[in-house]
């Protein structure tokens, strides 16, 4: 490794790239060898490190054609350690990892056996694939997961970063030797920020951003529930968290936009909003009470089930309501429009015309975002000892829209910045939700109550008295839960002040 490492520092190799994309080559040679799609050991394995390592030392003398210049340096280079078969994969590994693929026409690979060419193209691809991984030049791309995929059982490997999409794009295209080597392959991106920079545009910064919370919610298919099996309660709440969270971007991202785009987007997203909203209440209630339910003694327990099918049944009845209106030629050119936004180019026609003394990058709009979120927040202080749910409520959103623009603009932000953000609005978010979910059911609790007070006249078909009496000592309680966590709300809006 002493030669090597010399001769990396000879011709100024760019170490940071180097390290990252032989890290991603040797990842992939152990998920592969997990898979067992080859058997090669230890020896082989640095083999490959190396081999990633010189990648583009032929650089030095231009881009064009490196590959071929890297190639015939590293076999002039006295490689100490190394056998001539191993210095001619080595070789090998640098001449395919750019260019064209064509072995058959590469006359190193003719002075090696069949075994010691595998070896070689097997190397190679791995290696090729390394380094497509990395083309943004950002080494910010990195592997989450290599499995095979049930439907025709290709092997899928999952990528992620800020730059992840465009980093498999070009994985993907330089995937052939792999795939006449190795079988069939797929790389696929996932977001883990939006990937923002201070220089974007806010039409730019828009588009990344939805992209970024697309993905986040599972990807373009999730965002169609075609029937009430899809619509769990995991899905559910990923799809409503993603779109309040594209709605606040688009608050403040959106002025970048045409109007018409704007207006195309968001009144998607409000409908589809209102729908999710529906039944993820109905699973906020189903939830509280089937804690509550744990708790209890067998008589309400009993007493509180005619309670519990009827939040059921609303609960179908909104995820029907929901299924038709995802399943909506409406819903299906909306689902087209921000698609084809958010994952392609801005273009021309959906972006603002920039002008002075209006706002159009994140430099523009990064700080004053986050002070107008905080300055929000910071006016609930004047709120009584002891605030209706209502307001705490209201607060709450307040602080759930800056955890969103702080995830928008995480890029852009100092980490420790937007770590400690993060963390303080999460802890806030989780305690006033309580608040919010505790009366929200006691007040649903007490509709059962009234609507069956002896004095309303009898029709139709109503519950028991037990279950009323149930639904009584339920709403009763969750009412005390509301009250005892009142009493030291001030103590979560401290950090924002």
């Amino acid at each position: 490794m002493q030669t090597v490492e010399s001769l990396c520092m000879r011709y100024g190799l760019d170490t940071a790239r180097a390290r990252h994309v032989a890290m991603t080559a040797t990842q992939l040679f152990d998920e592969t060898h997990r898979l067992g799609l080859h058997t090669y050991t230890d020896r082989e394995r640095a083999l490959l490190q190396i081999g990633a390592t010189l990648l583009d030392i032929g650089a030095v003398f231009g881009p064009v054609d490196h590959h071929l210049s890297g190639r015939d340096l590293v076999l002039a280079a006295p490689l100490r350690g190394f056998s001539q078969i191993e210095r001619a994969v080595l070789a090998c590994i640098v001449r395919f990892h750019d260019g064209d693929a064509q072995p058959e026409r590469e006359s190193l690979l003719d002075a090696l056996d069949d075994r010691q060419r595998r070896l070689a193209l097997t190397l190679a691809a791995l290696v090729r694939v390394a380094d497509a991984l990395d083309a943004t030049c950002t080494q910010t791309t990195t592997i989450q997961a290599v499995h095979h995929r049930i439907v025709d059982d290709a092997l899928v490997v999952r990528v992620c970063g800020p730059h992840s999409h465009a980093d498999a794009e070009h994985a993907n295209a330089k995937a052939d030797l792999w795939r006449a080597v190795l079988g069939s392959v797929a790389f696929d991106g996932y977001l883990t920020s939006p990937g923002l920079s201070m220089d974007d545009s806010l039409a730019e910064a828009c588009r990344k951003t939805l992209r970024y919370r697309l993905d986040q919610a599972g990807g373009i298919a999730d965002w169609r529930i075609a029937s009430h099996d899809e619509a769990t309660l995991n899905r559910v709440r990923k799809l409503r968290a993603a779109a309040r969270r594209m709605r606040n971007d688009l608050r403040v991202l959106g002025p970048g936009l045409r109007s018409k785009q704007l207006r195309i987007i968001s009144e998607g997203l409000r409908h589809l909003s209102s729908a999710l909203r529906r039944v993820r209440a109905c699973d906020a209630l189903l939830a509280g009470l089937h804690d509550y339910l744990e708790r209890c003694d067998e008589e309400d327990r009993g007493g509180l089930s005619p309670l519990a099918d009827m939040w059921r049944a609303e609960r179908v009845r909104q995820v029907e309501a929901l299924v038709a209106f995802t399943s909506g030629d409406g819903y299906r050119d909306w689902l087209e429009a921000i698609t084809a936004f958010a994952t392609g180019d801005a273009g021309e026609r959906a972006v603002r015309r920039i002008e002075a003394g209006r706002p159009s990058y994140v430099r523009h709009i990064a700080a004053s975002a986050i002070a107008q979120h905080l300055s929000h927040i910071r006016s609930y202080d004047v709120l009584p000892d002891l605030p209706a749910p209502e307001q705490i409520h209201a607060l709450r959103v307040a602080i759930r829209r800056l955890r969103h623009m702080v995830e928008a603009l995480q890029d852009v932000l100092p980490p420790e910045e937007v770590r400690t953000w993060l963390q303080v609005c999460a802890a806030a978010q989780d305690a006033y939700g309580a608040i919010h979910d505790a009366h929200e059911a006691a007040t649903h609790a007490l509709q059962l109550v009234a609507q069956n007070h002896p004095d309303r006249p009898r029709g139709g078909v109503y519950p028991p008295r037990v279950a009323v009496k149930g639904a009584a000592a339920y709403a009763e309680a969750q009412r005390r839960v509301v009250a005892a966590r009142l009493a030291s709300w001030r103590d979560h809006l401290e950090p924002f002040l």
